[in-house]
């Protein structure tokens, strides 16, 4: 990571805002962008993340907007240009977005706003055309809501994640694998000290680093040293992944040789990684649909 990047900062508009039952909006859409892949495997537990949504709308009384929906901004469809037009010919005059990434990014500042027509970057647009990437022509109103690092929930998600595969917190030590991104260096480094300060202080665990390794390219080179620096301070060692939808073992399977090479330099100790995807937490559509809630009541 490069402490020498200047994040970007983009205004929302949140309210804390009683959570009294609201009137069917047919005119509102919702709909959650995430960011693809090639794999059903990766793209099917966001498809089915809005089901998971209107299904606590709907136990909770509230229908604030006339469907849930998905997109992808790349590798995956529907694309996020069909899935507006599709809430439109539904009848929805208004578009709520949220965006299914884990923290601020070149994805979530820079991509989307250009393919949502709000912002206008002559570099980004030429880019999302060269990967034909369709931009949403519409005349609904387009509210974009914060990313998962908004709130408390990725917390919960991650001391959730260290419970699973904890049994003695205090001969173990937290390591945080993170995508990160260089551009917003900062703000990942706020979060993931952030996230492994809340682990540790609700699990009793004392020992916490985080490496940004993308989805795994990096792990030799970022990732591999922190998990040696844990094993040098605790015996077991309990990996989180901080990402959307790929655990951390999955990472670990990719890299098994160099991780048995290091292992037969700490005898006896282990390294326990989780198989916990953000994505399929049990928490996060209770939290989409209160956050999605929340934002349409304060934007009427």
């Amino acid at each position: 990571m490069h402490n020498t990047a200047k994040p970007l900062v983009l205004s929302l508009v949140l309210l804390s805002l009683p959570s009294s039952p609201s009137a069917a909006a047919p005119g509102a859409g919702l709909l959650l962008v995430a960011h693809g892949a090639p794999g059903k495997s990766w793209t099917q537990p966001i498809l089915h993340l809005a089901t998971r949504v209107d299904s606590v709308l709907k136990e909770r009384g509230e229908r604030p907007f006339c469907r849930v929906a998905v997109a992808f901004l790349e590798f995956a469809k529907p694309t996020v240009a069909e899935a507006v037009s599709a809430l439109e010919r539904e009848g929805a005059d208004s578009v709520f977005v949220l965006p299914i990434f884990i923290a601020p990014s070149g994805h979530t500042l820079r991509d989307l706003p250009n393919v949502l027509g709000q912002s206008a970057d002559p570099d980004v647009l030429q880019q999302l055309a060269d990967e034909s990437t369709p931009i949403v022509r519409t005349r609904a109103h387009v509210t974009v809501g914060p990313t998962l690092a908004y709130g408390d929930f990725l917390e919960r998600a991650l001391v959730r994640q260290a419970k699973r595969i904890s049994t003695r917190p205090d001969s173990e030590a937290v390591v945080i694998l993170a995508h990160g991104d260089s551009d917003f260096a900062p703000i990942w480094r706020k979060l993931l000290i952030r996230l492994g300060a809340a682990v540790c202080g609700r699990t009793g665990i004392s020992w916490f680093n985080f490496a940004t390794v993308e989805t795994g390219q990096a792990f030799l080179e970022n990732g591999l040293p922190v998990i040696r620096q844990a094993l040098e301070a605790r015996p077991r060692v309990l990996v989180l992944g901080l990402y959307v939808n790929l655990p951390a073992e999955k990472i670990a399977k990719r890299h098994q040789d160099q991780l048995r090479t290091l292992l037969s330099n700490f005898r006896g100790r282990r390294v326990l990684f989780s198989s916990a995807a953000i994505v399929n937490d049990p928490d996060l559509p209770a939290w989409l649909a209160g956050l999605a809630t929340s934002i349409r009541r304060a934007r009427r």
